[in-house]
C-alpha cells in the first residue's frame, strides 16, 4: 500500500515516466479485473483478436483507462507486444480531458512517453 501511494506522488509530480512490464489476457470484457494492477496491461480477447485493453493511467491520480481494439470501433487503439512481452499502442491515449486531469502519452515498448 504504501508502495503505491509513493509510486503516484512520484508520478504526478513528474519524477517517474511508467512503463508497462506485463500484458495479461482475460476471456472476456467481464473477467477484466476492476483495478488494473500497476505495470500492467490487461487485455479482453486474445492475442489474434484483442476486444479490450484496460490499464492504470501513468499519471497517478489512480483512474483507469479502457481502450477498445475491435476494428469496427470508433476511435480504437492497436496493440503490438514485442519479444520482450511489452506493449506498443497506437496512436496516442488522451484521455480524461473533462475530468480536470488531461492525460496525453505515447506507450512504446512498454514506455510512457508523456506527450
Amino acid at each position: 500500500m504504501r508502495k503505491n501511494v509513493l509510486r503516484r506522488w512520484l508520478r504526478r509530480h513528474g519524477f517517474h515516466t511508467g512503463r508497462l512490464k506485463h500484458v495479461r489476457y482475460y476471456a472476456e470484457h467481464s473477467d477484466l479485473p476492476v483495478v488494473p494492477r500497476a505495470n500492467e496491461l490487461a487485455i479482453a480477447g486474445s492475442p489474434e483478436h484483442p476486444k479490450w485493453a484496460l490499464m492504470d493511467c501513468p499519471c497517478g491520480h489512480g483512474h483507469t483507462i479502457l481502450m477498445p481494439l475491435s476494428r469496427t470501433a470508433n476511435p480504437r487503439w492497436t496493440i503490438t507486444v514485442n519479444e520482450r512481452g511489452r506493449p506498443t499502442i497506437f496512436p496516442s491515449i488522451d484521455r480524461n480531458r473533462n475530468a480536470g486531469v488531461r492525460c496525453h502519452f505515447w506507450i512504446r515498448n512498454g514506455l510512457v512517453v508523456w506527450v
